[in-house]
């Protein structure tokens, strides 16, 4: 029976930081790896995980840092190229009022839309979800989906986006993930609760979310809101008896 070791998969590891992958998708190689072998294993072609034994903390994620662009930046790069590539300029201002990813846009059909509710089939983490929508956002309808004229891969887009903004100063170069940022940090900074936020950029959890609870307007990070005081249960405390004096 074959065996693969975990010094095997270090070398991997090795090799994909060599080529310039980061820890993350690293992280990603490791997790399609382990349920790969872990059916080996159930069907007795392995005889153990060594990707699930390979010590990840060696190769820990690291959040890069949030550059996102102001408003005016966003609305002047749009314009710039609004000539040539009018649905992409429209899309960018898409991202910008909607906080979605660029896939979740991409794939968006208006079949999906009833009123300004816009239910996202395809997510991230794999859950429908549904958000509200600005009408003002939204573009003019011209196919089957929100944007018939881009490519349905967020790679593809990203390589269009590139090849538009290669002209532009480079304070317009912003990524088009960016954009989620921008919105998030917007609706932080008018106060919108951030559960409600998790919930509308369809975050696994609302801890991803409080990276951007730095951005409040007091400047400093807040946990998100606990239970009322009023609201907390106390434990009971049991009273000592008095002993009675004996006459």
């Amino acid at each position: 029976m074959p065996t693969i070791v975990v010094a095997a998969i270090a070398d991997y590891v090795e090799l994909r930081q060599k080529d310039g992958a980061t820890n993350a998708t690293i992280r990603r190689d490791l997790t399609t790896m382990s349920r790969v072998l872990a059916f080996a294993r159930h069907r007795g072609i392995v005889e153990a995980n060594a990707a699930e034994a390979f010590d990840r903390s060696m190769i820990r994620e690291r959040r890069e840092p949030i550059h996102a662009p102001d408003d005016l930046t966003i609305a002047v790069a749009a314009s710039a190229i609004e000539t040539e590539h009018p649905q992409l300029a429209a899309l960018i201002r898409f991202l910008r009022a909607t906080g979605m990813r660029s896939g979740e846009a991409l794939r968006a059909r208006w079949a999906d839309l009833r009123g300004s509710s816009l239910t996202i089939p395809e997510t991230k983490s794999g859950r429908i979800r549904t958000i509200e929508l600005p009408h003002s956002a939204l573009p003019t309808k011209s196919g089957e989906r929100l944007f018939p004229s881009l490519p349905i891969g967020a790679a593809d887009l990203a390589s269009r986006w590139q090849w538009a903004r290669r002209d532009l100063p480079p304070g317009q170069r912003f990524r088009l993930h960016d954009l989620r940022h921008a919105y998030a940090i917007a609706e932080i900074r008018a106060g919108r609760d951030i559960y409600d936020l998790s919930r509308h950029l369809g975050h696994s959890s609302v801890k991803v979310t409080e990276i951007y609870l730095g951005y409040r307007p007091t400047g400093r990070s807040e946990e998100p809101q606990k239970q009322p005081h009023s609201a907390v249960k106390r434990p009971k405390t049991r009273r000592r008896a008095i002993p009675r004096k004996k006459k």
